[in-house]
């Protein structure tokens, strides 16, 4: 996890430009419109585990998709370098790559004694409003990565993974990169307890506004956030032996400044707030 240290603080609602949503009116004869949860509500503990975990992958996916400029090896002829994505073992994996159509596509397949690990990536550089195969130049650059990872044993405990990104990176040429896109995540967790089977389900659908990552001296190494917001809607199902799964919707804002997050996350007329340490950020 890219979580150092969660520090959990009540009524973080006015950090980072929040302002006071759930503060209720200014009248003294008004009564509040919202609630403020406790941190310690173990519902609200799973879903914040579960923010965590689409955090660090919304932090990777913007990794990824800057990492892709270095991607490109000459040695291909301006295309994607297979090795890019790793070592393989040809009894069982495979990596495929090929620029057809504007787009850079890559297709990785893992597959385990365990688990099996897909991936497709599309990636399209930019030169103002030009498509162009090599990343000499570039200016902006279109990111898709759609992805699954699937447990083999689905009897005992586990959790698998779907999701698919869509970012746009801007302004490559200036030594910041504004990112704005979706990331839509699906986390499905099977554990027992001493007397049960439990589901969990947790599905996000998110939407970036103007993720903003410095550039390094050693180019776009990391893809930790300096500032920038995300909305999403997470929707979580849980279903205990037989019983009729029982669903809830959640919103989530973030907003990022210098590696760090102020969450705000909402049910109903409840809403909880904290803020976190997610990455290194490059000043």
């Amino acid at each position: 996890m890219r979580f150092q240290k969660i520090l959990l603080v009540l009524g973080l609602a006015v950090l980072f430009g929040f302002g006071s949503v759930f503060l209720g009116c200014s009248g003294d004869d008004d009564a509040p419109t919202g609630i403020i949860g406790s941190l310690d509500d173990p519902e609200f503990m799973a879903v914040q585990d579960q923010i965590e975990v689409f955090v660090d992958s919304t932090v990777q996916f913007l990794e990824n998709g800057l990492n892709s400029i270095s991607a490109i090896s000459s040695t291909y002829d301006d295309q994607i370098d297979p090795i890019y994505y790793g070592p393989v073992k040809p009894d069982s994996d495979y990596v495929h790559a090929v620029y057809a159509n504007g787009w850079h596509v890559a297709e990785v397949g893992h597959v385990r004694a365990t688990y099996t690990y897909t991936m497709r990536d599309s990636i399209q550089f930019y030169n103002g409003d030009n498509i162009q195969q090599g990343t000499s130049n570039i200016d902006s650059l279109r990111y898709r990565h759609r992805w699954t990872y699937m447990n083999h044993d689905t009897t005992s405990g586990h959790t698998d993974f779907e999701g698919v990104n869509a970012f746009s990176f801007q302004n490559l040429n200036a030594g910041m990169a504004q990112t704005s896109g979706t990331h839509h995540l699906m986390i499905k967790n099977k554990f027992f307890t001493e007397d049960s089977t439990v589901w969990k389900q947790f599905s996000f659908e998110a939407n970036l506004n103007n993720v903003s990552v410095n550039e390094t001296g050693g180019g776009w190494v990391q893809g930790c956030p300096n500032s920038g917001t995300i909305s999403a809607t997470m929707t979580m199902t849980y279903q205990k032996n037989d019983e009729a799964p029982v669903t809830s919707e959640w919103h989530v804002s973030i907003t990022f400044m210098d590696g760090d997050m102020a969450a705000t996350v909402s049910k109903g007329n409840t809403s909880w707030s904290y803020s976190a340490s997610v990455c290194d950020a490059v000043q």
